[in-house]
């Protein structure tokens, strides 16, 4: 077992130590936590509606991600060490000429290259745009909605919209 001192550890004890505490720790900041714990472990906790519990379950499942991406990163790791390791071994060479055959093919290597990094590219921005998304959550909908709802209205602001045509140089 690792003997380091570790300080999220020692928090996570201190908090445990507190959450366990039969009487009102003596500094002001933690009988404040203290008392609000208690508070709220005496609370009555109202299940969610049926229909919300499964949208949220739904919104949050994640699925399981293939290995294939794995091995790829694992495979392109081995064959740059590869190269690396035989690179230093091999014997300079004659000043060499590269044919217009040889220069065709690398530009279609390439552009074959950039083609597969565009769909790759394409398929993981794809993937991501399934999990990342905002789910719209109704108020009406949830335990002590009234008390909520004051916290929660939408700001909307003008700090954040784009510039328009008149206030650009």
């Amino acid at each position: 077992m690792n003997r380091s001192p570790d300080p999220t550890r020692a928090e996570l004890e201190a908090e445990e130590r507190l959450i366990a505490a039969e009487r009102l720790p003596d500094d002001h900041e933690l009988a404040a936590d203290w008392a609000l714990g208690r508070e709220l472990r005496g609370l009555d906790v109202p299940p969610l509606p049926p229909g919300l519990r499964s949208r949220v379950m739904n919104a949050t499942h994640h699925r399981q991600r293939p290995a294939w991406w794995l091995g790829l990163a694992a495979a392109v790791m081995l064959g740059l060490a590869v190269v690396l390791i035989i690179e230093p071994f091999d014997p300079p060479g004659e000043s060499t000429t590269v044919a217009e055959a040889e220069l065709h093919d690398l530009q279609l290597a390439l552009a074959s290259l950039e083609l597969g990094a565009r769909r790759a590219g394409s398929a993981a921005r794809s993937e991501l745009s399934r999990s990342l998304f905002n789910t719209r959550i109704d108020l009406d909908e949830l335990p002590y909605a009234s008390q909520i709802g004051r916290w929660v209205q939408p700001h909307t602001s003008n700090d954040h919209q784009p510039p328009t045509q008149e206030s650009q140089p």
